[in-house]
């Protein structure tokens, strides 16, 4: 589903005639389906303003007055585009219930002014939380919310603090999802205290509406007439030629796929070095998996939606001509192939969405799907920097990349050293913190050794973490990419080994370790050793 693109802007003010040419130019070029302002500062007395804008920008207005010279809301969608079948207003937002083309829900459209006290804050999340819990639908809110929502949102002042804290609770509890901005880390500024940078603006999309859209790209505007960018959200996807060739596990359970891929990989013959036998025959087969793929037919929830419709019409004939042992043998022979396509669709899903860590259950799908939208819309390429200029056409990055690559592997061909043993060897080590910064180092030479002579001995009380170490199926998710180096250098290095000792018999170890609990400062010290 492809909603266009969406922007929403603390304009700080529509007052003057000049800004309003200036907002004005800024927008159209992107030409957006819906458009919020924050701060238009325009009592009712002067909402003509907005409605003459509206009116050349071919789009459809709702407003909330300013109260006195602060406030002011206006909501504006491209006519046509929508329809508005709801609406609520209050003086620090405004929703829309619209129809959208070729979504069948009710949509909740939010043009969100945070507030500034606590009181007020409290009092517009509890009232945005009743309107939430009332619709049935997807949800995009937009708007300038005057908190941020995590550590690294705010340069140059304190943290999080409580009106931060509250406003995570209210995201979290309204099922809301964020994007990362793509091409920028800040939406306003202020040059008191030498400069305090923060995300104030941004767009909110509810897990619902994710299921129905692709690629969502969270942008922001140039700098302009106001201390806030202008943020944007498109909704849809960008031709980058064809798609790779994914292979599922589930497809080794489907009769006849075992003893294609064996026949075939017996049958075809081809002549030269392995590394091009084996590129030629996986090529090959790939071309046999995808007629094969044809022939299968219906697939996933298509084939679903088959039986199940078979399913209720062999109920309905046992239902008005009685239980005949036709009928009942055919209810099971569908239902069998009905949870074999259950597994098989949630089995895809799983594998998509890279869950590793969870087994097979219920057929309960719908969170893998979640995360596989909001995992496609946070690593979604939209932009790359590329010889001084930001690319965005599909074309324009893919022959970017094209000539990168070229470069690089056209380098002239340079004198390499060739290892050989026994020879000289040494040994040395890094110490990071969790932030990757370097404590200590050390490097000394371990004489003439064969390669098989440089051993690595590592010792460690912990048999829980020797555990993670030797067995990967044991080791806890969250700490899989610390595993994945450890694999990668033990490759590298064959003559390593790793072994329990009990606390006991490694009590220098031990010593500075408690050493270290109540230490600021570090000791660090090497110990010449004759090898």
């Amino acid at each position: 589903m492809e909603l266009g693109v969406w922007v929403t802007w603390n304009v700080r003010g529509l007052c003057g005639s000049g800004k309003r040419r200036v907002v004005k130019h800024a927008v159209s070029k992107l030409k957006p389906t819906v458009l919020l302002f924050q701060e238009t500062k325009l009592d009712a007395q002067r909402q003509h303003n907005l409605e003459d804008m509206a009116k050349t920008l071919h789009m459809g207005l709702v407003t909330v007055p300013a109260s006195g010279t602060s406030g002011g809301l206006a909501t504006l969608w491209r006519l046509g585009s929508l329809e508005v079948v709801g609406l609520r207003c209050e003086s620090r937002y405004i929703l829309l219930f619209v129809k959208y083309p070729g979504i069948a829900e009710i949509l909740l459209v939010g043009n969100i002014y945070g507030a500034h006290t606590g009181e007020n804050r409290r009092l517009m999340y509890a009232e945005l939380l009743e309107a939430m819990r009332g619709h049935i639908g997807g949800m995009i809110l937009g708007g300038d919310y005057n908190t941020i929502l995590k550590d690294g949102e705010r340069k140059n002042e304190a943290g999080l603090g409580v009106g931060d804290r509250e406003f995570k609770e209210f995201v979290g509890e309204a099922g809301l999802l964020d994007f990362p901005l793509h091409n920028s880390q800040f939406t306003w500024f202020s040059s008191r205290n030498n400069g305090i940078w923060s995300r104030l603006d941004r767009w909110f999309v509810s897990e619902d509406l994710m299921m129905l859209c692709t690629n969502v790209t969270q942008t922001v505007l140039d700098w302009s007439c106001s201390d806030h960018r202008a943020v944007s959200i498109s909704f849809g996807s960008k031709d980058f030629g064809p798609k790779p060739f994914y292979y599922f596990n589930h497809w080794v359970l489907e009769d006849g796929f075992q003893e294609l891929v064996r026949d075939w990989w017996d049958s075809a013959i081809v002549e030269g070095w392995s590394g091009f036998v084996l590129q030629s025959k996986l090529k090959g087969l790939r071309v046999k998996i995808r007629e094969w793929r044809k022939k299968k037919g219906s697939w996933g929830v298509e084939k679903i939606k088959i039986l199940e419709e078979s399913l209720n019409d062999i109920m309905q004939r046992m239902e008005n001509e009685g239980v005949s042992e036709n009928l009942r043998r055919d209810r099971l022979v569908i239902l069998e192939d009905l949870w074999k396509e259950y597994r098989v669709e949630e089995r895809t899903w799983l594998a998509k969405s890279r869950l590793r860590w969870m087994k097979e259950g219920d057929r309960k799908s719908r969170y893998f799907h979640k995360v596989c939208k909001v995992k496609m819309a946070k690593k979604n390429l939209s932009q790359l920097e590329f010889g001084g200029r930001v690319l965005e056409d599909p074309n324009e990055i893919k022959e970017a990349i094209k000539q990168h690559f070229q470069t690089f592997f056209q380098q002239e061909a340079c004198a390499r050293p060739v290892l050989r043993s026994p020879g000289v060897s040494g040994i040395g080590g890094v110490l990071h913190n969790s932030n990757g910064n370097i404590l200590a180092y050390f490097s000394m030479s371990t004489g003439i050794l064969w390669a098989y002579e440089a051993e690595v001995l590592i010792e460690s009380d912990s048999t829980l973490a020797i555990g993670w170490t030797l067995n990967s199926h044991r080791r806890p998710w969250k700490l899989q990419q610390i595993f994945n180096q450890i694999d990668y250098l033990w490759e590298l290095v064959s003559c390593v080994g790793i072994q329990h000792i009990l606390r006991e018999g490694n009590g220098v170890a031990d010593f500075w370790a408690k050493q270290g609990c109540g230490r600021s400062d570090v000791i660090w010290s090497f110990t010449e050793t004759n090898f």
